[in-house]
C-alpha cells in the first residue's frame, strides 16, 4: 500500500496547525468623549506626590501633618499608591494651586516632589521650585530684569522680586527669584559674570527652605554620610576611604532665611 503525504509533512512527522489567534487582536475600544471629561473633570484637582527617600518618615506625617501644614478651606483625601508615592486629592483647585504655590514642602526634611494628575501615568518627579535669594549684586545691576538673567543659571524662572530693608535687625538687599530646577542637577552657591567693562563679579546664591541635600556633591535628596561618592571613594590598604572626611562643596551659608511678609 502506498501512502501519499502532503506538502510540508515529512515521513513520520505530524502536518502542521497554524498558531490559534485571538479573533478580537484588532478591535480597539475607545473611551467615549463623556467618560473622558468626567475623569477629566473629578482628577484635574489631584496632585502625585514622591518622597525623596532621605531619611525615614512616618506615614502619620504624611496624612497627618501635610493637611495642617497646608491649611487648606476644603478638606484632603489622602490615599498611598506605594512607599514613598501618595495621592492628594483636593475638593477645590484654589486649595491645589495655593499648595503649589507656597511650596517646597517636606516630610521630615525630604522633599516632596508634586505634579498634577496624568491619565498616562508619566510623572517624571523631577522638578520642584524654590525661592532663590541672589546677594552682593550691584547697585546699577539691581532689577528685575537681571534677576531672571541670573535665574536662567539655576534653572527656569517663574517670578522676580526686589527685596530692600531690615531683616531680623539687620539691612538687606537682594534680588529674590521663584526657579523650577532640576534636582539632578548640583545646586550652586556662586554665579561668576563678568560686564561690559570686563570687570568681574560674583553673585552669592541662598536657597529658602532647603530640604535634605548633600554637601558634597550639591544635590537634593540626601546627606553627606549617604552621598554615593563617598561609597564609591578609592579605598587604601586598610579598608578605609583614602579621605578621613569628605570634601564639603557648598558651605552653610546657602540657606536663605525667608523674607517678613
Amino acid at each position: 500500500m502506498h501512502l501519499s503525504h502532503g506538502r510540508g509533512g515529512g515521513r513520520g512527522q505530524s502536518p502542521r496547525h497554524p498558531e490559534p489567534s485571538d479573533p478580537f487582536v484588532d478591535e480597539v475600544l475607545e473611551v467615549d468623549d463623556t467618560v473622558e471629561d468626567t475623569a477629566t473633570l473629578i482628577w484635574s484637582n489631584t496632585l502625585v506626590g514622591y518622597i525623596l527617600p532621605g531619611k525615614p518618615f512616618r506615614k502619620q506625617a504624611v496624612m497627618e501633618a501635610l493637611p495642617t501644614a497646608w491649611n487648606t478651606l476644603a478638606p484632603i483625601e489622602i490615599s498611598p499608591i506605594d512607599l514613598n508615592r501618595y495621592l492628594f486629592h483636593f475638593q477645590h483647585p484654589t486649595d491645589l494651586d495655593n499648595v503649589l504655590e507656597e511650596g517646597p514642602w517636606a516630610v521630615n526634611g525630604n522633599l516632596l516632589m508634586l505634579e498634577r494628575w496624568k491619565d498616562n501615568g508619566g510623572w517624571l518627579f523631577q522638578f520642584t521650585e524654590l525661592w532663590v535669594q541672589f546677594h552682593d549684586v550691584p547697585l546699577d545691576l539691581f532689577s528685575l530684569e537681571f534677576s531672571f538673567q541670573l535665574a536662567t543659571m539655576i534653572g527656569t524662572p517663574r517670578k522676580s522680586m526686589a527685596i530692600q530693608g531690615t531683616q531680623f535687625g539687620a539691612r538687606v538687599q537682594y534680588l529674590r527669584c521663584r526657579i523650577q530646577i532640576d534636582i539632578h542637577n548640583p545646586l550652586r552657591q556662586i554665579i561668576l559674570s563678568k560686564r561690559r567693562s570686563d570687570a568681574k563679579m560674583e553673585i552669592k546664591v541662598k536657597y529658602e527652605r532647603l530640604p535634605i541635600f548633600c554637601y558634597r556633591c550639591c544635590l537634593i535628596g540626601h546627606r553627606d554620610s549617604r552621598c554615593p561618592e563617598i561609597f564609591t571613594m578609592q579605598r587604601n590598604q586598610s579598608g578605609e576611604p583614602s579621605s578621613a572626611r569628605a570634601v564639603e562643596r557648598l558651605g552653610p551659608n546657602i540657606r536663605g532665611s525667608v523674607p517678613d511678609k
